[in-house]
């Protein structure tokens, strides 16, 4: 699996209350960190980290889900 083109992240899916801050606010959060790895080498802690410093934003929690057909 050290190919970079296999399982490329494909999906984000955002849920929970967000009152101040809009769905875009966190998609563009997450393009500045630049181009996202694949499934194995993202760290979801480092998105994590990105979301938490938006305003209005006390906690966020990120996970890999593989769904696989």
């Amino acid at each position: 699996m050290e190919d970079a083109q296999r399982l490329p992240l494909s999906k984000l899916v955002l849920t929970g209350e967000r009152h101040y801050t809009r769905n875009d606010d966190i998609r563009q959060a997450i393009l500045a960190l630049g181009a996202p790895g694949t499934f194995m080498t993202q760290d979801v802690n480092i998105i994590q980290s990105q979301i938490e410093r938006l305003p209005w934003i006390k906690q966020a929690s990120v996970r890999k889900q593989c769904l696989m057909n």
